[in-house]
């Protein structure tokens, strides 16, 4: 009396459970809504398999509830493995990035010791508008120069439609040969690392990276959108709610990449772009490259200065400048935005406290006063006494919800 599905349906059955576990995992990262998510599957199943028996159809419901779970299990492990291994991959670039970094320095001093006095090379000429670079990308303007090399706007004109991407076009100050091989090692190391961060949607994907004669190039997506520093007029403060929204919005981004050992440092309010279509603030222009060529022009703000030591000077922590930067030098800078947004003031016009060295910002600022304790503690001088992750400084700004 009790009717039987024949055995190919009975493996499809099985295969769809073990596939619909896997899919919920990589679909649901968070433990909490995963582990929802497989329990209301399971009593589902349970249901219709119960339902069908009412009506003498025989369905099986063990096996397919323990692939759905096994299946669910063997994915979080390879995840877990997936991701482990990628942070190992991570922290062996980052050193080797460090390292070239180092060898970059002492190979740029040699060069200019060997030669006496090393004039810098003017900035790069423009490319040519005529024809593609690398057979593959169509010129359209220039969208930034600096002693770095020049960023361009370009059509990819390989991939379908020819979407607008962003070209970097950065060549070395020093043709000395030992430092064009750091700097091709640096150049390199730097894209394996944009290649894994850019898979955040807060960050530029990179696209692709190559050398043509002397430069180097970088192609990234193109983020529309306006920045940061044109959303920060001097003279003028913003409420505590949109300086909590920036930051809100900013640390998950930084703690992204501080679990992989990356640091950016370069965050200033130009390298942030507001993109409107979602409301969202991006993170671009990743600052160990531009050893290659050090900017010393800053033309986006011009109270500012670069130094040979990677980063912006007003935003740049202390020890950043000193050619020793840490993960919470990150958070230093994007500290020293949070003050700017909320006195109005450039950071190299506020003064230091002449005990701490601390930014003496307070008196030009009107917050809340857990706003202002957060913030503080962001852009303390010694590193020591900062925040250790961006994480930390969400957990106390969620606070103040």
């Amino acid at each position: 009396m009790i009717e039987f599905w024949p055995e190919w349906l009975e493996l499809l059955w099985l295969t769809g459970c073990i596939g619909l576990g896997a899919v919920l995992t990589l679909w649901l990262r968070h433990p909490l809504k995963l582990l929802l998510a497989l329990a209301a599957t399971a009593t589902l199943l349970v249901a219709v398999t119960w339902l069908l028996f009412l009506q003498f159809i025989w369905v099986p419901v063990m096996v397919p509830l323990v692939g759905l779970v096994s299946s669910a299990i063997a994915t979080i492990a390879y995840n877990n493995y997936r991701i482990q291994k990628e942070q190992q991959q991570l922290i062996q670039r980052a050193e080797e990035q460090e390292q070239a970094i180092l060898m970059l320095r002492m190979a740029s001093r040699k060069a200019k010791l060997e030669t006496s006095i090393q004039r810098p090379e003017p900035i790069p000429a423009p490319i040519q508008t005529q024809g593609l670079l690398a057979d593959r990308y169509q010129i359209q303007k220039v969208l930034a120069s600096g002693g770095f090399g020049i960023t361009y706007v370009a059509q990819d004109q390989q991939r379908p439609g020819s979407p607008a991407c962003v070209v970097k076009q950065l060549r070395p100050t020093v043709q000395d040969p030992q430092f064009l091989q750091v700097a091709r090692r640096l150049f390199k190391t730097e894209a394996e690392i944009l290649e894994v961060v850019g898979r955040h949607d807060r960050i530029p994907q990179l696209l692709a990276y190559f050398e043509q004669g002397p430069d180097f190039y970088l192609v990234e997506e193109l983020i529309e959108g306006t920045p940061l520093g044109d959303r920060l007029p001097l003279d003028h403060r913003l409420p505590d709610p949109v300086v909590f929204k920036l930051l809100q919005d900013l640390l998950p981004t930084l703690a992204f990449i501080h679990e992989r050992h990356i640091i950016h440092r370069d965050i200033k309010p130009n390298n942030i772009i507001h993109r409107p279509a979602d409301d969202a603030l991006v993170l671009i222009d990743f600052g160990a490259v531009k050893q290659i060529q050090p900017d010393l022009k800053a033309q986006s703000e011009p109270w500012v200065n670069q130094t040979i030591a990677i980063g912006t000077q007003g935003y740049a922590a202390p020890e950043q400048l000193a050619g020793h930067p840490r993960l919470n030098s990150d958070i230093y800078a994007l500290g020293v935005i949070a003050i700017r947004a909320l006195t109005g003031i450039p950071p190299h016009l506020i003064e230091q406290d002449p005990e701490t060295g601390d930014l003496a910002w307070q008196p030009y600022a009107q917050c809340h006063p857990q706003l202002a304790r957060i913030v503080r503690r962001m852009t303390r001088y010694h590193f020591a006494e900062r925040y250790a992750t961006a994480d930390a400084v969400l957990k106390d700004l969620l606070r103040l919800l």
